[in-house]
C-alpha cells in the first residue's frame, strides 16, 4: 500500500521508479464483461491478450462462460467463484503494460494445481523480464525467488535469498505451520491482520502444462428488468386484505365505513331539513329536538370515522408484517446465485459508487479514475433525466388541472352574469 501511495509512510521514504501494476488480495470485479474486466481501460492488443488469458488459466473457463469472455459479471450478469476473480485481477495486472508488478497472494484462492500453472506461466515466464513483488503463504515457490522477505505481525523476522535464509537456519515451514494451526481457513487468514508471510522478487524456472486455445461467442446483452405494466389486478388487493385481516375485521372495517357515510350523509340531509323548516315555520319548529338529532348524527359520524380508520390501521399493519415475514422468509431461503446477481443498490448510481469505492486501490493503482468519473457522469445523466421527466410531468398534470378550474370557473361565471335572474 505504501508503494502504492495508498497509505502514509511512518518511517523513511518510498521511491517508486517507472510505472505499477497491481493485484489487489481481494479480487474485485466491476459490472461489465468479463473482457472489460481485463483489459480496464486498455487498448484491446488481441496477441497480447490471449498470452495473458492464457497464462492465468482462464481460456477454459471462458469456454465454459455462455458468452467466453463477453459474459457479463456483476450485478444481473454471472456469479464468478472466488478463484476465477482472483484470475481475472491476475490476468488484469498482466494486461496492464508496467514496471513493477505487486501480486497480493494471488495464489490464495485457487487450488494447488492451478497455483503452480500460475507462478510458473505468470510470475516466471510472462513477467520475466519485469520487476515482481509477491505477497504468498506458499513456501514451496520461495526458491525461485531472488529475495525473501519474512514477516511475522508486521515485523520483518529475515531477509534474503532462499539459500541464504537456509544457511542462516531460518525455519519456513515453522511460519508456514503457524499459519495454518488454528483454522485451517482460507477466510480466518485473510481476515486476520498480522499473518506471517513472505514478500519475495522472483525469478524463472519450473514447467506446467498447456491449456486449450479460447473461442469466440457472441456479445451478451444486459437482461431487462421485469416490471408489469397496466392496471393492479384485484387478485393483489384480495391478497394484501387476506394478508391483514380475517372475515371479522373486514366485515367490521366494511360496516364501519357504510356508517360513516350514512352518518354523514344523514346529518346533511337533516341539516338541509332544519333550515327549509327553519325559513318556512319558525314559530312550529322543535328547536330542541333538531338539535338533539343533529348532535346525535354528528357524534354517531365521529365514532364511526374513528373506528373505521382504527380497524383499517390495524388491517393494513397486519399486512405489511406478515408480507414483510413472507418476503423475509423466501428471502432467507433463496439461493445463494439471487444474492451474487442481483443488484444490491437502489439505482445504477448506487451500485456504480458501490463497486467503485470496493475497487478504489486498483482504480488507483492502474489510473483508471477517468474512465470511472465517465461511467458515474452517464449514470448520473440518466438517473437525472428521469428525475426531471418525472418532475416534467408533475407540472404539466398541475398545469393542467388549473387550466381546467379555471375554464370552469370562467364558463361558471360567464353563465351567472348573462343569465336573465
Amino acid at each position: 500500500m505504501a508503494i502504492l501511495n495508498e497509505i502514509s509512510v511512518v518511517s523513511g521514504r518510498v521511491v517508486v521508479r517507472g510505472r505499477v501494476s497491481y493485484a489487489p488480495q481481494e479480487s474485485w470485479a466491476f459490472i461489465a464483461s468479463v473482457r472489460q474486466n481485463i483489459l480496464f481501460g486498455s487498448q484491446y492488443n488481441e496477441e497480447k491478450y490471449n498470452r495473458v488469458v492464457k497464462a492465468c488459466a482462464l481460456d477454459t473457463d471462458f469456454q465454459l462462460l455462455p458468452f467466453g469472455d463477453k459474459t457479463l459479471v456483476g450485478e444481473r450478469g454471472l456469479a464468478l467463484s472466488g478463484g476465477q476473480k482472483a484470475r481475472i485481477s491476475l490476468a488484469r495486472a498482466l494486461y496492464h503494460s508496467a514496471d513493477i508488478y505487486l501480486l497480493d497472494d494471488p495464489l490464495s484462492a485457487v487450488d494447488t494445481h492451478v497455483a503452480k500453472h500460475l507462478f510458473q506461466k505468470c510470475c516466471i515466464e510472462y513477467l520475466k523480464d519485469k520487476t515482481r513483488i509477491i505477497v504468498t503463504h506458499s513456501i514451496q515457490f520461495l526458491k525461485d525467488a531472488h529475495q525473501i522477505l519474512v514477516l511475522n505481525d508486521g515485523e520483518c523476522v529475515a531477509i534474503g535469498s532462499y539459500t541464504q535464509l537456509k544457511e542462516r537456519g531460518i525455519d519456513l515451514m515453522a511460519y508456514q505451520r503457524q499459519t495454518d494451526a488454528p483454522n485451517d481457513s482460507r477466510d480466518v487468514k485473510r481476515r486476520t491482520s498480522f499473518t506471517p508471510s513472505m514478500v519475495s522478487s522472483l525469478s524463472e524456472e519450473s514447467e506446467v502444462t498447456d491449456v486449450r486455445e479460447p473461442i469466440e461467442v457472441d456479445e451478451q446483452e444486459v437482461k431487462a428488468e421485469l416490471k408489469m405494466i397496466g392496471s393492479v389486478e384485484s387478485s393483489v388487493y384480495l391478497a394484501y386484505i387476506k394478508a391483514g385481516a380475517g372475515p371479522l375485521l373486514v366485515i367490521l372495517t366494511f360496516l364501519f365505513l357504510i356508517a360513516f357515510q350514512v352518518h354523514q350523509q344523514g346529518s346533511d340531509y337533516w341539516l338541509s331539513v332544519w333550515s327549509n323548516q327553519l325559513s318556512k315555520n319558525p314559530e312550529e319548529l322543535d328547536q330542541t329536538f333538531n338539535i338533539i338529532v343533529y348532535t346525535s348524527l354528528i357524534i354517531g359520524l365521529f365514532v364511526s370515522a374513528l373506528l373505521s380508520t382504527i380497524c383499517f390501521y390495524i388491517m393494513c399493519m397486519r399486512s405489511s408484517v406478515n408480507l414483510y415475514n413472507q418476503i423475509f422468509l423466501a428471502l432467507l431461503r433463496s439461493p445463494i446465485h439471487l444474492f451474487e446477481s442481483s443488484p444490491i443498490a437502489r439505482s445504477p448510481v448506487y451500485s456504480h459508487v458501490n463497486t467503485t469505492l470496493c475497487g478504489l486501490t486498483s482504480i488507483r493503482a492502474f489510473g483508471a479514475q477517468h474512465m470511472f468519473e465517465r461511467q458515474f457522469e452517464v449514470h448520473q445523466n440518466d438517473n437525472t433525466s428521469t428525475f426531471f421527466l418525472y418532475i416534467c410531468t408533475s407540472r404539466a398534470l398541475g398545469v393542467l388541472t388549473d387550466t381546467i378550474c379555471i375554464v370552469y370557473l370562467s364558463a361558471v361565471i360567464t353563465y351567472i352574469i348573462t343569465s336573465s335572474d
